[in-house]
């Protein structure tokens, strides 16, 4: 099975690179062929649109075939790439849920696992880990947020789904009055005022952190 190195691969390849199993049948290809430089070329396959580059340029005067096969490859792959990079810009693939960030000790020692901003409000859903002084449960005092972009109002208070809470629960602050655009990106700040009582006597935190995501 020896291909003929004077011409072009079909541009079938390129189908191949656009499906995402392009590299995986060059590289069986590659190694089915009678030919001991192009089995050794073809293990580059294995190293994707890199791979395809490197077997472009060592190949391109020697074996039309494989030069071509490996150029329309890359095309088909950076065609997917291209397409990708448009619908997450686009916020066609925005989940419902946005991704949160927070520094390392944002929100301690809360965690903020979710937060899902659109054109009914804003909610923050938190994990408490284990609270000050060793206490079992706390009373959330207020919380409330800032936004730099993409919130509206920039600042706010937020609503509790319960006032008590204890190590290894859930809650979930909420705003219905804010407001965020489907597919743009939002920044906030926020802080959690909360008590717990040890031995009869209240004590103060204030837990502060950032949040990010999409609108929905």
């Amino acid at each position: 099975m020896v291909w003929d190195t004077s011409k072009k691969a079909s541009k079938l390849w390129i189908l191949l690179g656009l499906i995402g199993i392009g590299q995986l049948v060059a590289l069986i290809y590659s190694l089915v062929k009678k030919n001991d430089r192009d089995r050794v070329l073809g293990v580059l396959f294995i190293l994707g649109w890199l791979g395809d580059i490197i077997i472009y340029f060592l190949e391109k005067d020697k074996d039309q075939y494989m030069a071509s096969m490996s150029l329309y490859l890359l095309i088909g792959e950076i065609v997917v790439i291209v397409v990708a990079v448009l619908f997450f810009s686009l916020g066609l693939f925005s989940p419902g849920l946005a991704s949160v960030t927070a520094s390392s000790s944002g929100f301690s020692p809360f965690t903020a696992s979710a937060v899902v901003c659109n054109s009914s409000g804003l909610e923050v859903s938190f994990y408490v880990n284990s609270l000050p002084d060793g206490a079992n449960s706390a009373t959330i005092i207020k919380a409330t947020y800032f936004s730099g972009s993409g919130i509206t109002p920039s600042s706010g208070t937020l609503t509790p789904s319960v006032s008590t809470i204890s190590t290894g629960t859930s809650f979930i602050l909420s705003s219905p009055s804010a407001r965020c655009s489907s597919g743009s990106p939002f920044v906030a700040s926020g802080a959690l005022n909360y008590a717990v009582n040890i031995n009869g006597v209240s004590e103060n935190y204030s837990a502060t952190g950032t949040i990010a995501g999409m609108g929905s």
